[in-house]
């Protein structure tokens, strides 16, 4: 009898178990719609910056649905100046809340390489940095060697601080 009611007992918090739900890893798609924080960005519609806000919705309700974007935390859309789109995967409080954001700055940095480059503003990015700063690889002739390259794959040689530990380098 104590046996059985010991297999009972574990099937059933077996089947107890497999109804459970984990939390969802984001927020479903409610709307894109900014709201104003008089943070000094304006703000505007998609239509007015001549964009489809029906195409902008499938765009922001896909990345909400999408498993391999659990990691992505908001979603903002910039046009002519103006924040047109916003939304919040995990929590709308990350609206306002600082959040360390290293990795997309080295990503927007190459982008903007991309484009001086474009523009001929940047030949190459085998370029030493004393092309573009003179006077100031004239003041620290050490940094003389480093390319734009080394800059934005982490390799030039300069010593950071990072998390508070001091004295790290990043060397080729």
């Amino acid at each position: 009898m104590k046996i059985r009611r010991a297999y009972l007992v574990f099937i059933l918090m077996i089947f107890l178990s497999s109804c459970l739900k984990e939390d969802e890893l984001k927020k479903p798609f409610a709307t894109f719609k900014p709201v104003e924080l008089n943070d000094s960005w304006g703000i505007s519609t998609p239509e007015t910056e001549g964009m489809d806000s029906l195409a902008m919705a499938g765009i922001f309700r896909e990345v909400h649905e999408n498993e391999d974007t659990w990691m992505l935390r908001s979603l903002t859309v910039f046009r002519h100046g103006k924040l047109i789109a916003e939304s919040y995967m995990k929590d709308d409080a990350d609206r306002t809340k600082p959040a360390a954001v290293w990795s997309c700055t080295k990503q927007v940095l190459g982008v903007l390489t991309g484009i001086a480059m474009e523009q001929g503003i940047i030949t190459s990015v085998n370029d030493k940095l004393g092309i573009y700063l003179p006077s100031e690889i004239a003041d620290h002739p050490d940094k003389a060697d480093i390319t734009i390259e080394d800059l934005l794959t982490m390799r030039s040689g300069i010593s950071y601080s990072n998390d508070g530990v001091s004295g790290q380098t990043s060397k080729m």
